[in-house]
This record gives structure tokens, sequence and C-alpha cells, in this order.
């Protein structure tokens, strides 16, 4: 199999999954995630990034969102899904796009967004502040929820 097909193939899964994830959300299904496979690309386990190995997270929310270009960057749209961690307590998601990662500083656009879409997510669940509460001082990065954390998935768009 050359490159090219390999990628397509690769973008077809994550289209696919995209898919679904849209789907059973939209159906009020109830979605879940997992890793149940170490990261065979990382031998180490204190490098290994993204979701913790054997833990489950409910899927809570699915997002695509784009940051305009500025002056030092240029336009970003990725997929997020909102994921909440059922392991009380263990198995925080770390690597690009997690809590006081610098994408959240440097897409500022992304994370005003996602915060507010998190804020309607706990407040529909009877746990958080009303999204339409302003707090303009309050800090991107501090502001997500440890349960109720955007993780960065690639979505073709």
């Amino acid at each position: 199999m050359r490159r090219n097909e390999l990628h397509q193939d690769l973008d077809d899964i994550v289209d696919n999954t995209w898919n679904i994830l849209e789907q059973g959300l939209k159906d009020n299904r109830i979605v879940g995630c997992g890793k149940w496979v170490p990261d065979p690309y990382c031998e180490r386990l204190h490098d290994r990034q993204g979701i913790t190995i054997g833990n489950m997270y409910q899927i809570l929310d699915i997002q695509t969102v784009t940051a305009m270009p500025t002056e030092d960057l240029d336009s970003l749209t990725i997929g997020m899904v909102c994921v909440r961690n059922l392991q009380n307590g263990q198995g925080y998601f770390n690597g690009a796009w997690c809590i006081g990662h610098q994408n959240w500083t440097m897409y500022r656009e992304i994370g005003i967004s996602l915060r507010h879409r998190t804020r309607e997510i706990m407040f529909n669940r009877g746990l958080g502040l009303d999204p339409n509460e302003r707090n303009d001082g309050m800090s991107i990065s501090t502001s997500m929820s440890t349960s109720h954390v955007y993780i960065h998935v690639y979505v073709h768009v």
C-alpha cells in the first residue's frame, strides 16, 4: 500500500468515527470511549499522551471549531471531543490541548468558544455556572473543568 492510500484510509476512518459520534449524540445515546492498547510509538510510560489506558470516558459533546489567522499563526479548524472521566480522581488527559497547554492561549478563540460550550453542558447537568454569565478575568486553561475536558481529535473538514 502506498503512503497516499494509507493516508486516505486514515482520513476515512476518522471521518467515519466522527459521523458515528455525531449521530450517536444526536440520537441521545450514551457514547463512550477508552484506550485499551498502549501507544505503539511510545515505549516509555511517562511519555505517553492522550487519555489514560484502561479508563472509560463518556463523550458529552463534539465540536468543530476554528481560529482565524493572526499575524503569527495560520487559521486552524479542528474537531474537539468533550469527554467526562468516569473514574473520579484518576486518568487525566495529557498532551496537546490538555488543561494548561499553550494551545489554549495561542488559539484563544477556540478556548473561549469551548469554555462557553463546557459551561452550557455543566449548567444543563445542574453542575455549573450560567453560560451567559460574564467572567472575562478568568484564564481559559484554568476555567476548563477537570471532569469535562475537551480533547483534540483530528477531523478532516
